[in-house]
């Protein structure tokens, strides 16, 4: 069976991650707050627990689908692409710097906020939004808006997340896997 799509874990892994600012912002909140003597030590706590450990597997699922090199690949030629360089600051802008506004020494500001985070996850996951990553761009991979065309002449149009300078290699081969309808990992 061919691997089309990566696991929902995957994509979740991929949201949680999306939002690394905001995870080092409220772990240093917790940190001034438990350190200030807070009355809700707890909420600081299991931020201070979780925060970490959600980031730690995230980067593991996420180093492991990456490195994934089997399974059936495509092979296009590149007739164009455009290095997609705006991405990582329009997410941050539109999603992440916003929920910054929520007090997370406060039970009821969680709350609020995993509600907001669950369902914006949902349909990120749903409608196979695979955006930014922060964490990626730190391991050099980068997006390219492309257009190839396959051994049989048919020319598509996909985002392609690669490590290499794709917009270097018009007219070259490459070999990817496909993530989505949308994206390809080279």
């Amino acid at each position: 069976m061919r691997r089309n799509d990566l696991s929902k874990l995957f994509y979740w892994s991929m949201y949680f991650l999306s939002f690394f600012p905001l995870w080092i912002i409220v772990l240093l909140v917790d940190v001034k707050s438990l350190l200030e003597g807070t009355d809700h030590k707890y909420t600081e706590i299991m931020s201070i627990v979780l925060i970490p450990c959600g980031v730690f597997f995230s980067m593991i699922i996420q180093k492991k689908e990456f490195g994934i090199r089997d399974g059936v690949s495509d092979k296009f030629i590149i007739l164009g692409a455009e290095e997609c360089k705006t991405m990582t600051t329009d997410y941050l802008i539109a999603n992440v710097i916003p929920l910054i506004a929520f007090d997370f020494a406060q039970w009821y500001e969680v709350l609020k906020f995993i509600i907001i985070f669950l369902v914006i996850g949902c349909l990120c996951i749903t409608h196979n939004i695979f955006s930014v990553n922060i964490l990626m761009e730190l391991m050099k991979y980068k997006q390219y808006d492309c257009r190839l065309v396959n051994e049989d002449n048919i020319e598509i149009s996909r985002r392609v997340i690669s490590k290499n300078a794709l917009t270097m290699k018009k007219g070259n081969w490459i070999s990817v896997r496909q993530i989505n309808n949308e994206y390809y990992l080279e």
